[in-house]
């Protein structure tokens, strides 16, 4: 599996670009994601580390190699419509 940008939106409320490789989709809970649901284990390369990701709280994702909008514009025409 390849590489992704996503547009996503942590328990914490921050929406922001990530950069990450998929490893795993799990239908569980974690300690930030209560109730069961889909969850994307992926390695995040920003944060160096492994993480778990909400697929609800995905907005878009777009191939690793999109060029993003400035820092503070969100915006972006992608596949699934954000």
């Amino acid at each position: 599996m390849d590489a992704v940008k996503i547009l996503y939106t942590n328990w914490k409320g921050e929406r922001g670009w990530r950069l990450i490789l998929p490893r795993e989709l799990k239908f569980r809970s974690t300690p930030h994601h209560p109730e069961e649901q889909w969850i994307l284990e992926a390695w995040d390369f920003i944060k160096q580390a492994d993480r778990s990701f909400a697929m609800r709280d995905v907005e878009c994702w777009v191939p690793w190699q999109t060029v993003l909008p400035g820092p503070g514009n969100l915006q972006i025409n992608c596949s699934r419509g954000c």
